[in-house]
């Protein structure tokens, strides 16, 4: 079997392999194929690749990366036909850049921009991690080596103590933005609205479990996780209200997993506002 377009036929893979959350995706590899995989690499959009080797073949793996649960690349489309493919060339300029950015002198704006500290919420910075407190709790981090954090009246920014690289620099994006969520997460908190949509769907807390009626031959008992709290306004609507963004999060997709919508009368459990594409059912 002949394959016409190998490029599209890899970023199809990782758009494909990213939809079924898996962590990795294979496919033959080439020159081509491998400069791609360095570039996504160094941007930043897959964790990493590896090239394996049997016989005259050689498989190209890519590993896929997510962050909070959703994959980094949140779109791939085509712009162009595959007979009319343009290629940009690259200026000296840009090339400047480039080897700049292959050496980690890149800086990362995100780590640079301090976080704020609301009226009420105190931090307190150790050696390997920080905690933050406020009116609805206490969260804390733990700090990657190479990381630290420093305090400035009421604004936190992160610091990198090892030489930049351009892996220390996303991990210090990633902790800036950790330190943003605990601060909002322990004054105002977050929140994830879910509604049931089934004709004799419905949700009752009772002590420590959430019941769910979707459908089956037998009730849903979910146990409430320690720091959430689940509320059920109405018999088809879920609150679930939290500290910790990644929890309330986790706890929203565990519950909607129970039954995902169909799409066909678009019945289960979906997220407040969550849009259901409806397919036509099958005509007789």
């Amino acid at each position: 079997m002949s394959m016409t377009d190998p490029i599209a036929d890899l970023f199809t893979r990782i758009r494909n392999g990213q939809s079924a959350r898996k962590t990795d995706v294979s496919c033959a590899s080439s020159k081509l194929k491998v400069s791609i995989a360095k570039l996504l690499r160094d941007e930043g959009y897959i964790a990493g690749f590896t090239i394996t080797t049997a016989g005259a073949k050689s498989t190209l793996t890519l590993l896929l990366k997510y962050h909070e649960g959703r994959p980094v690349i949140e779109r791939i489309e085509r712009v162009s036909r595959p007979g009319l493919r343009a290629y940009r060339v690259r200026t000296a300029r840009a090339a400047k850049s480039w080897a700049w950015f292959r050496k980690g002198s890149i800086m990362s704006r995100v780590a640079k921009k301090p976080v704020p500290l609301p009226q009420g919420v105190t931090a307190a910075i150790a050696s390997d991690s920080v905690t933050i407190k406020g009116a609805k709790g206490s969260l804390s981090l733990k700090l990657v080596d190479g990381i630290a954090v420093a305090q400035e009246e009421q604004t936190l920014s992160v610091q990198i103590k090892a030489t930049p690289t351009t892996a220390l620099w996303a991990l210090a994006g990633a902790t800036r933005a950790h330190l943003a969520n605990m601060a909002t997460g322990v004054s105002t908190g977050y929140e994830r609205k879910l509604e049931l949509v089934g004709v004799g769907y419905r949700a009752a807390v009772q002590g420590k479990n959430l019941n769910l009626t979707l459908g089956f031959s037998h009730p849903v008992a979910y146990p409430v996780p320690e720091g959430i709290t689940i509320e059920t306004p109405t018999q088809t609507e879920i609150l679930i209200k939290g500290t910790d963004r990644q929890r309330v999060g986790q706890v929203a997709a565990d519950i909607r997993g129970f039954r995902p919508p169909e799409p066909y009368k678009g019945k289960g459990v979906r997220y407040a506002g969550e849009k259901i594409e409806i397919k036509e059912a099958k005509k007789k």
